[in-house]
Protein backbone atom coordinates (compact mmCIF):
# COMPACT_ATOMS: atom_id res chain seq x y z
CA UNK A 1 0.00 0.00 0.00
CA UNK A 2 1.32 3.34 -0.97
CA UNK A 3 -0.05 6.82 -2.22
CA UNK A 4 1.71 8.66 -4.82
CA UNK A 5 4.53 7.66 -6.49
CA UNK A 6 4.11 4.89 -3.70
CA UNK A 7 0.71 4.06 -4.95
CA UNK A 8 1.38 3.46 -8.59
CA UNK A 9 4.76 1.19 -6.80
CA UNK A 10 2.55 -1.10 -5.08
CA UNK A 11 -0.30 -1.12 -8.05
CA UNK A 12 2.58 -2.55 -10.42
CA UNK A 13 4.01 -4.18 -8.01
CA UNK A 14 1.18 -5.92 -6.81
CA UNK A 15 0.28 -6.60 -10.17
CA UNK A 16 3.37 -8.12 -11.74
CA UNK A 17 4.24 -9.75 -8.74
CA UNK A 18 0.67 -11.17 -7.75
CA UNK A 19 2.20 -14.88 -6.19
CA UNK A 20 3.68 -12.32 -3.52
CA UNK A 21 0.88 -10.08 -2.66
CA UNK A 22 -2.95 -11.09 -2.77
CA UNK A 23 -3.87 -7.13 -2.03
CA UNK A 24 -3.26 -3.89 -3.48
CA UNK A 25 -3.68 -0.42 -1.74
CA UNK A 26 -2.93 2.02 -4.69
CA UNK A 27 -4.33 5.81 -2.82
CA UNK A 28 -3.97 8.38 -5.59
CA UNK A 29 -1.08 6.82 -7.25
CA UNK A 30 0.89 8.60 -10.08
CA UNK A 31 -0.68 6.54 -12.78
CA UNK A 32 0.46 9.59 -15.54
CA UNK A 33 4.66 8.86 -14.57
CA UNK A 34 5.72 7.36 -18.06
CA UNK A 35 3.01 9.01 -20.30
CA UNK A 36 0.55 6.17 -18.08
CA UNK A 37 2.31 3.39 -19.20
CA UNK A 38 1.06 1.38 -16.33
CA UNK A 39 -2.62 1.69 -18.65
CA UNK A 40 -1.16 -0.50 -20.92
CA UNK A 41 0.35 -2.72 -18.57
CA UNK A 42 -3.17 -3.53 -17.03
CA UNK A 43 -4.73 -3.73 -20.01
CA UNK A 44 -2.31 -7.00 -21.02
CA UNK A 45 -1.89 -8.46 -17.82
CA UNK A 46 -4.78 -11.05 -17.17
CA UNK A 47 -7.28 -11.62 -14.15
CA UNK A 48 -5.43 -11.84 -11.05
CA UNK A 49 -6.74 -13.59 -7.94
CA UNK A 50 -6.81 -10.30 -5.09
CA UNK A 51 -8.08 -7.11 -3.53
CA UNK A 52 -7.28 -3.80 -5.34
CA UNK A 53 -8.21 -0.12 -3.36
CA UNK A 54 -7.60 2.53 -5.75
CA UNK A 55 -8.58 6.41 -4.98
CA UNK A 56 -7.88 9.90 -5.48
CA UNK A 57 -9.45 13.17 -4.83
CA UNK A 58 -11.27 15.27 -6.20
CA UNK A 59 -9.00 18.30 -6.62
CA UNK A 60 -6.31 16.09 -8.02
CA UNK A 61 -4.49 16.51 -11.25
CA UNK A 62 -4.76 12.93 -12.52
CA UNK A 63 -7.88 11.59 -13.70
CA UNK A 64 -6.54 8.08 -14.96
CA UNK A 65 -7.25 6.61 -11.47
CA UNK A 66 -10.44 6.39 -13.25
CA UNK A 67 -9.33 4.68 -16.43
CA UNK A 68 -7.42 1.72 -14.55
CA UNK A 69 -10.76 1.20 -12.43
CA UNK A 70 -12.92 0.94 -15.79
CA UNK A 71 -9.59 -1.51 -16.94
CA UNK A 72 -9.65 -3.66 -14.03
CA UNK A 73 -13.84 -4.31 -14.05
CA UNK A 74 -13.45 -4.67 -18.05
CA UNK A 75 -11.55 -7.76 -17.46
CA UNK A 76 -13.99 -9.07 -14.64
CA UNK A 77 -13.12 -8.12 -11.43
CA UNK A 78 -16.18 -7.54 -9.19
CA UNK A 79 -16.44 -3.74 -8.10
CA UNK A 80 -16.94 -3.90 -4.05
CA UNK A 81 -15.61 -7.20 -3.79
CA UNK A 82 -12.42 -7.68 -5.98
CA UNK A 83 -11.98 -3.76 -6.54
CA UNK A 84 -12.95 -0.49 -4.84
CA UNK A 85 -12.57 3.10 -5.76
CA UNK A 86 -13.60 5.97 -3.83
CA UNK A 87 -13.08 9.70 -4.84
CA UNK A 88 -12.61 11.86 -1.75
CA UNK A 89 -14.95 15.11 -2.63
CA UNK A 90 -12.50 18.48 -2.43
CA UNK A 91 -9.40 16.41 -1.35
CA UNK A 92 -5.89 17.37 -2.84
CA UNK A 93 -3.28 15.95 -3.60
CA UNK A 94 -1.36 15.85 0.23
CA UNK A 95 -0.96 13.89 3.76
CA UNK A 96 -3.58 15.12 5.21
CA UNK A 97 -6.35 14.30 2.69
CA UNK A 98 -4.72 10.39 2.93
CA UNK A 99 -4.47 10.23 6.25
CA UNK A 100 -8.10 10.98 6.52
CA UNK A 101 -9.17 8.19 4.52
CA UNK A 102 -5.93 5.20 4.93
CA UNK A 103 -8.11 3.07 7.08
CA UNK A 104 -10.53 2.70 4.37
CA UNK A 105 -8.55 0.01 2.39
CA UNK A 106 -7.46 -2.09 5.47
CA UNK A 107 -10.76 -2.27 6.20
CA UNK A 108 -11.61 -3.64 2.47
CA UNK A 109 -8.21 -6.00 3.24
CA UNK A 110 -9.66 -7.97 6.49
CA UNK A 111 -8.92 -11.05 4.90
CA UNK A 112 -10.15 -13.72 2.69
CA UNK A 113 -11.15 -16.00 5.66
CA UNK A 114 -15.70 -16.22 5.17
CA UNK A 115 -15.84 -15.44 9.04
CA UNK A 116 -13.68 -12.77 9.54
CA UNK A 117 -15.07 -9.95 11.08
CA UNK A 118 -14.29 -6.73 11.54
CA UNK A 119 -15.45 -5.66 15.33
CA UNK A 120 -13.01 -2.66 16.07
CA UNK A 121 -10.97 -0.95 14.04
CA UNK A 122 -8.81 1.93 15.83
CA UNK A 123 -5.23 3.05 14.54
CA UNK A 124 -2.51 4.13 17.43
CA UNK A 125 -0.43 6.48 15.43
CA UNK A 126 3.16 6.35 17.80
CA UNK A 127 6.34 8.19 16.75
CA UNK A 128 9.83 6.83 16.95
CA UNK A 129 13.31 7.86 16.64
CA UNK A 130 15.12 6.24 13.88
CA UNK A 131 18.74 5.61 13.22
CA UNK A 132 18.51 5.13 9.42
CA UNK A 133 18.04 8.18 8.76
CA UNK A 134 19.71 11.80 10.47
CA UNK A 135 17.75 13.80 8.12
CA UNK A 136 14.76 12.64 9.71
CA UNK A 137 14.74 12.17 13.34
CA UNK A 138 11.51 10.66 13.87
CA UNK A 139 8.69 8.03 11.25
CA UNK A 140 5.41 7.39 12.50
CA UNK A 141 3.89 3.65 13.27
CA UNK A 142 0.29 2.88 12.60
CA UNK A 143 -0.48 0.08 15.41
Amino acid sequence: MGYSFGGILSLWMGMKYSDVFSMIGAMSPSLWVGNEKILEDLEAMPKKDMKIWLDRGSEEFDPSVRQAVNILTSKNYIYGKDIMYYEDKGARHDGEAWTKRFMYPLIMFKGKMKDIKMIDFVPQLAARETPYRKDRERFVIIN
